[in-house]
């Protein structure tokens, strides 16, 4: 059986934690099971999330396809959309973000979006969802007129192939 392509970003396995505070804060033994914790925080990648296992799978996908540059879409401050751009500049893609909730920040750029802006993405809002596929298939359609081969990743990685990632715990 042959495995599908994957471009290791993350480091795994991360860690599980017991949460031994927290249960003796809920009532201890008695009353409360052990509660675990997943450290997805730990991945590596661009300060760790859980999507890090699925753009393994979807920048392999995408290089499969020769593409020059990764598109997404997500809120503002989306954890997905910054993993994105840093995986992107690992594999020496660039980086095309549709953020959507605002028309642009009302101050400078904070939190996740000045990680977008400072791993080099180049970033476009929409108003809302509805404006969100009218701007991303605008940056698709330039991105292709300035002779980029674009490979859209659906908000959060949710796709067949990012969907390999999900159900890897190592």
């Amino acid at each position: 059986m042959n495995s599908p392509p994957r471009f290791h970003l993350a480091t795994l396995p991360t860690p599980i934690d017991e949460a031994t505070r927290l249960r003796e804060a809920l009532g201890g033994s008695a009353k409360c099971p052990r509660i675990l914790i997943k450290r997805d925080d730990l991945t590596g990648l661009a300060f760790g999330g859980n999507k890090a296992r699925k753009l393994e799978f979807l920048v392999a996908g995408a290089l499969e396809q020769r593409a020059t540059v990764l598109v997404t879409t997500g809120a503002e401050q989306s954890n997905h959309a910054r993993m994105t751009a840093a995986a992107a500049r690992i594999a020496g893609l660039g980086a095309s973000l549709v953020l959507t909730g605002k028309t642009g920040p009302a101050g400078p750029p904070q939190g996740n979006l000045l990680l977008d802006y400072l791993l080099g993405a180049e970033v476009r809002f929409a108003a809302d969802g509805a404006e969100e596929a009218a701007v991303t298939s605008g940056v698709m359609d330039g991105l292709r007129a300035r002779g980029e081969r674009p490979y859209l990743i659906p908000i959060g990685g949710s796709s067949p192939l990012g969907a390999l990632g999900s159900e890897l715990l190592w």
